[in-house]
Order: structure tokens, then sequence, then C-alpha cells
């Protein structure tokens, strides 16, 4: 299974994802260094640690998302799919998806990582009052959470319609979860069951045990098309 992830890799990681990646990390450092210079350092401390992650954590979390969806239609594009034939006869097809998509995760979560540990950084480099939270943990931690959700949100659309310009509706659907996030009603409780959102402070509406539950839900519909359809 290892040489097959690696195999995976050698695809996902190709000149276009280096590019954004790097454009990415580089927006992203850049978000850290610009709000926590900003911070009124005769403030509170520990407002000005909360208002750190929450003034980062927009830009992050929105462009994370669009990594993943861009990242998930990618690797399953035609075009980078073409070494299934190759590999198929000593492979099955769902060994296949399932290794393909732990590719995806894993360069996620080490990407997350590299976000977290760079927002710890430059706090503790720019701001002399920074203070580790826990709280910052957990919400990359939901982060990594929310951009599997989107990748798998992304290759269901992707399978059925199988046109790349299905990455623009789904980051569609997650700027529009934002925008209606912005008043509590009912008409928004039943938008965040149907696509997770992550608040400022890292917080899932509903409890991150659910947000679990609708990743494997659409990791099962996903796997089911996979099987059943001829991408």
């Amino acid at each position: 299974m290892k040489a097959l992830i690696k195999c995976h890799f050698n695809y996902l990681i190709n000149k276009a994802t280096l590019y954004i990646l790097i454009l990415v990390i580089f927006i992203s450092v850049f978000t850290f260094i610009v709000n926590c210079t900003a911070l009124d350092f005769s403030s509170d401390y520990q407002e000005n640690n909360v208002l750190y992650f929450q003034s980062t954590f927009l830009t992050v979390k929105t462009i994370s998302v669009f990594l993943s969806i861009f990242l998930v239609c990618n690797i399953f594009s035609a075009k980078n799919d073409q070494y299934y034939y190759l590999i198929t006869f000593y492979v099955s097809r769902i060994k296949y998806f399932i290794t393909k998509l732990m590719a995806v995760f894993i360069l996620e979560i080490i990407f997350v990582w590299m976000l977290s540990t760079a927002y710890q950084f430059v706090g503790f480099i720019f701001y002399p009052k920074y203070l580790f939270m826990r709280n910052s943990l957990f919400g990359y931690l939901n982060l990594s959470l929310l951009m599997i959700f989107y990748g798998l949100a992304a290759l269901l659309f992707y399978q059925l319609v199988n046109n790349s310009y299905i990455i623009i509706v789904v980051f569609s659907l997650y700027i529009f979860s934002m925008i209606i996030n912005e008043e509590n009603n009912d008409v928004t409780s039943f938008f965040n069951s149907l696509f997770l959102y992550l608040d400022e402070n890292g917080i899932f509406f509903f409890h991150w045990y659910y947000a679990i539950m609708l990743i494997f839900l659409l990791f099962a519909i996903n796997l089911i098309l996979y099987l059943s359809l001829d991408l």
C-alpha cells in the first residue's frame, strides 16, 4: 500500500500543484504577519491572541478549502488518471481509489500542520505576549476535517458531471455557506447539515462528530459511484 500511495504522490505533486501550494502558503504566512503586526500592543493580551486567530483564520480557511477542491479534482482528472490502466492488473479498483484519496488526505494534513506551525511561529516572533492556545490547535484540526469534506464533496460532483468547472461550483457553495451563516435561522441549520461550516473560532456549527459522520457518508457514496461509473 505504501508503494501505491507513493505512486499517487508522484502524480499528485505536479507543477500546477506545487505552484498553488507555494502560493497558498505564501498568502497564509503574509496574512499571519500582517494581522499579527496590526495588533494593538497596548490592548489586553488575551483579547489580542483571540483577535490574531480570528483575523487570520477566515483567509486561511478559505484558501485551504479551495486547495482541497483543486487537489481532488486534479488528481482524479482524466489527465492524471491515465496510469490507472498500467497498475490495475495488480491492484483492485477499490484499493486504487482508497489509496488515491489517502495520498490527497496525507498532503492536506501535512499542509494544515505547516499552516499551524507558521501561525504559531509568526505569533511568537511578532507579538511579545503571544500565548499558545489549545483552541487554535483544535481549530486547525477542524480545518483538516473541513478540507477533507469539501474535497469529497468536489469529487462527488466531479464524478457526476466529469467537468473541471465543478471546482468553481463547489467553492461557490462554500462561499455561500459563509454568507448564509451571517444569520442563524432554520435555513442556516438545514444548509449546515448538508455542507459543513467552520466559524471564525474554528468551531463547527454542529459537533465535530457530525463532521466525521458526513465525511464517512461522502466517502461511501463516492466509492460506490467510482466502482459503478466509468470515469
